[in-house]
């Protein structure tokens, strides 16, 4: 039998953004899980998750995984979309790698989920290298969904509305779509909380207009993307958290927002 060699994607910043041990990765997150605040109404189709720091928006976090954790025996992959901060590309593009590792082992990419490629998808590893948008959502994924898959997929110059489109031909009841995003940069709290605002009314309104013209977010390509499959299906939108760093781990000079909405 021939060996067929298997390609990893190795963790780009573990010990930065979350703890490189295992033990003390996974003692944080069940923390956080543990003390996050939610009511479970019914599975969500979509979450919009922050990706900072774990110090920093982990909570946050934690609150849209602690609801997915309840309907762990119904996903089988967990399409994740997050914007990419280090390189720039036409369309999207999903990881070829055959597994992700982080601290807490390796998942496996789902790498026929999108069939057949297109110029709207397609595989390209090198923005994944250094990105972490879509890695500081593994450990969570593989705390609460300990069986899925992964489809890694980076946003590049892309009208979020054609992205909808084309994602709406392959999620199904046994996906779970996961927005990466943080919200404003660098203001004063005060500024960043009447910034915030808006996506906040906004996003669980399915306001498109206010979204893209007022809301700060590195992920706003994903974030009005999940919009547009909002209304196609007539989900309903809610916020259920938000903070900023200066709320978590940080001081109020300049700060960083963090949303965490739901689609049903």
């Amino acid at each position: 039998m021939k060996n067929v060699d298997v390609l990893i994607r190795k963790p780009a910043v573990a010990g930065m953004f979350y703890p490189a041990e295992k033990e003390v990765l996974e003692k944080q997150i069940n923390r956080f899980l543990e003390d996050a605040k939610c009511s479970v109404k019914e599975k969500p189709k979509a979450i919009i998750i922050p990706h900072a720091g774990y110090v920093y928006s982990g909570q946050i976090a934690a609150i849209g995984y602690k609801i997915i954790s309840k309907y762990v025996s119904g996903i089988q992959n967990v399409i994740i979309i997050g914007p990419s901060h280090h390189a720039e590309f036409d369309g999207c593009v999903m990881s070829s790698a055959d597994a992700w590792e982080t601290p807490s082992g390796t998942i496996a990419v789902n790498k026929n989920y999108i069939s057949p490629i297109s110029d709207i998808i397609r595989f390209l590893d090198q923005p994944h290298k250094k990105e972490h948008s879509i890695e500081v959502q593994v450990p969570f994924i593989q705390a609460v969904l300990p069986r899925a898959k992964i489809v890694p997929i980076l946003t590049g110059h892309i009208n979020p509305e054609k992205l909808a489109k084309e994602l709406d031909k392959y999620i199904s009841e046994k996906d779970m779509l996961v927005i990466s995003t943080d919200l404003s940069h660098y203001h004063s709290y005060d500024e960043a909380r009447k910034i915030d605002a808006i996506a906040n009314n906004a996003i669980p309104s399915l306001d498109i207009k206010n979204v893209e013209a007022g809301v700060e977010a590195c992920g706003k390509t994903g974030v009005l993307s999940c919009m547009h499959l909002a209304r196609i299906h007539s989900w309903k939108g809610e916020m259920l958290g938000y903070a900023t760093s200066g709320d978590t781990a940080g001081d109020k000079k300049s700060v960083v927002g963090y949303g965490c909405y739901g689609f049903y």
